[in-house]
């Protein structure tokens, strides 16, 4: 489920949220809306916030209209393209690290998408 899903489920504004990740408010609403993916540490306090729910992130940072530099329109082709170019301008070693894995399991579940139609 998406963080927005999971945070109406446990029954948390994102001020109330965000306070116990330990993030501001506009960090959690940039992250809810598929602005930003956030750090592992910060999925891990937020999902810790969240007492028990698993947070899909791959499915919240595509949700947003516009992420790692693509249209709300464009394919997901493009995407990966898009993600594939901000790896390689990536200088920081944890970063493209955070970028590869964010790209491997989007891959992963665009081909499971494609293999069940």
């Amino acid at each position: 489920m998406t963080l927005k899903d999971a945070r109406i489920r446990a029954k948390l504004t994102q001020t109330e949220l965000s306070e116990l990740a330990d993030i501001t408010q506009t960090q959690l609403s940039f992250i809810e809306n598929g602005k930003v993916m956030p750090h592992a540490t910060t999925r891990i306090n937020i999902e810790k916030a969240l007492k028990g729910y698993r947070i899909d992130w791959i499915t919240t940072r595509l949700q947003g209209k516009i992420a790692l530099g693509y249209a709300e329109n464009e394919s997901a082709e493009d995407r990966v393209i898009g993600a594939i170019n901000a790896f390689i301008k990536s200088a920081l070693t944890k970063e493209r690290r955070g970028r590869f894995n964010f790209l491997h399991e989007f891959l992963n579940k665009y081909e499971n998408q494609l293999t069940a139609k």
